[in-house]
């Protein structure tokens, strides 16, 4: 039996409850902006894996993101292997690359499960985790079209493709339909040019400074049904920092893992919508394929519209 986890806290959850089998976490969409969403899963593995390098993970990180990839690559057909992804929105993409990756290779010698997703919040026990094992249920060949569909809208140049699939019949996966349209937020709003989070973010600091684990607690007080995990949270935040005209300004906080955080002027003029952060910063970012630079974009969220309209502002 072979365990394929999102992340590391995952793994050991499986570990200490006592389930048999290996386990291979997967961790791969870190933000939603995958410029390697346009390549292969192995070329994936050598760009990320490089990129934590450069970003101080270090060799050790650097050498497990390799050996899961050409791991996965040519592994020999297990039994069983068990997906275990749910309550954050890179959860449900990772989930739909991975179904996407067993379709194309036509891997029909195993048996492909999932179990369900998290219900609650916070660390689950042993007992817990135990009977979400329990209650894994067969992938139906509807979940696999639907997976390797999404991940293809995911991955095209065009948003237009994940639009499409929006449209469609997705009750095969319906927290992945959640978590696409929840993608289509990250793209900067017509409403000042920032994503959700950029804007959530901006919102819980107009009350004052504050700390980067109390605005990633603060994602989960919203009405979001799927959030985005703490890297994320930590990777907007230093893009937010280091705009050439600064929205936050960070700095060290008494944890090496925590940051304390407060908004510029720049930033009060963004949320208030006398600046829009995309003509007066630039944008250099990816959203799944799709590829935002300068400062125009060719779409926008429209919060009134519930989606992407098109812009050249």
């Amino acid at each position: 039996m072979l365990h394929i986890t999102s992340g590391i806290a995952d793994a050991g959850m499986i570990f200490a409850a006592g389930i048999p089998g290996e386990i291979l976490t997967w961790g791969d969409v870190v933000r939603g902006d995958l410029e390697s969403a346009c390549f292969s899963l192995e070329e994936l593995g050598e760009m990320r894996a490089r990129r934590l390098l450069r970003r101080g993970r270090g060799a050790r990180r650097f050498a497990a993101v390799l050996t899961r990839d050409r791991a996965s690559s040519r592994s020999r057909p297990s039994r069983e292997v068990v997906l275990w992804f749910g309550h954050r929105v890179t959860d449900e993409i990772q989930r739909a690359q991975l179904l996407s990756w067993f379709t194309d290779r036509q891997m029909y010698g195993i048996s492909l499960t999932m179990v369900p997703r998290v219900a609650c919040r916070g660390r689950p026990t042993p007992e817990q985790t135990f009977a979400r094992f329990v209650r894994r249920a067969p992938v139906s060949d509807a979940q696999l079209r639907l997976g390797r569909a999404a991940w293809r809208a995911f991955q095209s140049p065009d948003p237009a493709a994940i639009t499409a699939l929006l449209d469609g019949d997705t009750s095969a996966l319906p927290w992945t339909a959640v978590a696409l349209r929840r993608h289509l937020q990250e793209f900067p709003s017509v409403l000042g040019g920032l994503s959700r989070t950029e804007r959530q973010v901006l919102e819980a600091l107009a009350e004052g400074p504050s700390t980067s684990t109390d605005l990633f607690i603060a994602q989960y007080r919203g009405k979001d049904a799927l959030t985005f995990g703490q890297a994320t949270l930590t990777a907007c935040l230093h893009d937010l920092a280091s705009d050439p005209h600064p929205l936050l300004r960070v700095a060290p906080a008494a944890s090496r893992f925590e940051m304390e955080v407060e908004m510029t002027d720049a930033g009060h003029a963004v949320l208030d919508g006398r600046e829009d952060r995309v003509r007066l910063c630039g944008i250099d970012r990816w959203l799944g394929g799709v590829h935002l630079e300068g400062h125009t974009v060719r779409w926008r969220w429209s919060p009134d519209e519930h989606g992407l309209v098109a812009s050249e502002a």
